[in-house]
C-alpha cells in the first residue's frame, strides 16, 4: 500500500515578503547606479574644466609676466567698478573686467534657495575681458610670446564646455593683477558660478619708471 507523501511550499506571505525584500535591494542597487553615473559626469566635466582653465590662464599669466611691459600700461588694466559703503557713498573698490567682477555674470535679485544662478550667456561679458587684455597687452609682448596669448580660445563652446573670465586688482595702484577662470558645460552655464574657480596671480614684473 502506497503511502502519501506531503509537500510543503511557500505561504503567500513568504512570497510577498520576499519580493519586498528584493525590491528593495535592486532599489538601492538603482539609486547608487544613479549616483555613481552623476558624480563620474561631475568628476568628467571638473577635469575638463580644469584642462580648459589652464589653457586659459597660463598664456595670460606668461604674457602678464614679461618685462616689456610699462607701468604706465599695467595701471590701465582693468575698468574701474564702485561699491556703495553703509552711508551710500560711492566708493572705488577695486579694478575688473567685466566691471563688477563675478557679480556681473549673474542677476543678484535671481535667487533659487541659497544660490544665486546665472542668468544669461557668460559668453559676451568673458569674450570683452579676454580682448581687452590682449589688446592692451600685444603691442609689448614678444612675437613668440605674442603667437602664445592669441592662441588662447576664445571664451566660448571648447569640447562642450564655456568658460567665465574676470581680471581683477585689489586697488588701483596693485603691483598684482587676478586672472580668474570659471568652467561649465554649455548646456549648464545657469550653474556657472557654483563652479569651481581656477585663480593665479601675477606680479608687475616690467620697469616701473615708465
Amino acid at each position: 500500500m502506497a503511502r502519501a507523501t506531503s509537500k510543503s511550499g511557500f505561504s503567500l506571505t513568504e512570497v510577498t515578503l520576499a519580493l519586498g525584500i528584493v525590491a528593495v535591494a535592486i532599489s538601492g542597487l538603482l539609486s547608487l547606479y544613479t549616483y555613481a553615473f552623476r558624480e563620474g559626469s561631475m568628476g568628467r566635466e571638473d577635469t575638463a574644466g580644469a584642462a580648459l582653465a589652464e589653457r586659459v590662464i597660463n598664456p595670460l599669466a606668461f604674457a602678464l609676466s614679461s618685462t616689456n611691459i610699462p607701468w604706465s600700461v599695467w595701471t590701465k588694466i582693468g575698468s574701474p567698478a564702485e561699491i556703495r559703503d553703509q552711508d551710500l557713498k560711492v566708493v572705488p573698490v577695486c579694478r575688473l573686467w567685466p566691471a563688477a567682477g563675478w557679480r556681473a555674470y549673474m542677476d543678484a535679485s535671481s535667487t533659487v534657495g541659497a544660490g544665486v544662478y546665472v542668468t544669461g550667456s557668460p559668453l559676451r561679458k568673458a569674450q570683452d575681458a579676454y580682448r581687452k587684455l590682449v589688446d592692451l597687452l600685444v603691442p609689448y609682448l614678444e612675437p613668440d610670446v605674442r603667437r602664445f596669448v592669441q592662441g588662447v580660445p576664445t571664451p566660448g563652446e571648447e569640447g562642450g564646455m564655456v568658460y567665465s573670465l574676470v581680471i581683477s586688482r585689489d586697488t588701483e595702484f596693485s603691483p598684482v593683477v587676478n586672472v580668474a577662470v570659471r568652467c561649465v558645460r554649455a548646456n549648464r552655464f545657469v550653474y556657472l558660478i557654483s563652479q569651481p574657480m581656477y585663480f593665479t596671480a601675477v606680479h608687475f614684473q616690467g620697469d616701473p619708471n615708465r
